[in-house]
């Protein structure tokens, strides 16, 4: 299993120069990318502790490669992780070369959550925490409750999430605002969290 495991990396560090020529494929999996079956991954049950380590990190790496921005709680189990990164990897995710998307892994009913005991942006991040500033608005003139935009995945790893400056909140909020859920969450001022 050892040598089936750092062939399994190689192939995954590989897989992350290959370029797709600043093309919009539209929606694709990470399997079509890569070209790395979702079966070539053995049961987390099979691995040490350090082999799901280092498949993690090879997995985060070759999503980040391709501008997915991949956001698990750092507490989460390296069997749990794992088993999330193989769940996403053939899901159908809008792609697009040149910016960044989110990848999803919070439920649609956060009470359904199985992460809520590592993870404590939803629960500790409640609606009345959320500054409201000047406010932005819709097409018709109507003003848009900021507690209502939905917080994609990728809002909880960026700096200038519930940031006090108004001006670093306003492109994250119509980004929010103009977001079809049914579609990758993408937005132009993310910025990485720094570690604390």
């Amino acid at each position: 299993m050892k040598t089936y495991i750092q062939q399994l990396i190689r192939d995954l560090e590989s897989a992350r120069h290959f370029t797709h020529g600043g093309a919009n494929l539209g929606k694709t999996s990470m399997e079509r990318l890569s070209g790395l079956k979702k079966l070539c991954f053995p049961p987390a049950e099979k691995l040490s502790r350090e082999q799901l380590q280092n498949l993690i990190d090879a997995m985060v790496a070759l999503w980040e490669s391709q501008n997915y921005m991949v956001n698990l709680p750092h507490e989460l189990p390296v069997e749990r992780k794992y088993q999330k990164l193989l769940d996403k990897w053939t899901d159908e995710i809008e792609y697009h070369e040149s910016s960044l998307t989110g990848l999803m892994f919070c439920p649609e009913n956060l009470d359904d959550c199985d992460m809520r005991e590592f993870c404590g942006h939803c629960y500790e991040v409640g609606v009345d925490d959320i500054p409201v500033y000047n406010g932005i608005y819709d097409d018709d003139g109507n003003k848009i409750d900021r507690s209502s935009l939905p917080i994609p995945d990728l809002c909880l790893s960026c700096e200038n999430f519930l940031d006090d400056d108004w001006e670093a909140n306003v492109l994250c909020d119509l980004s929010r605002a103009d977001w079809n859920e049914e579609e990758a969450f993408q937005c132009g001022a993310w910025r990485k969290r720094r570690r604390a």
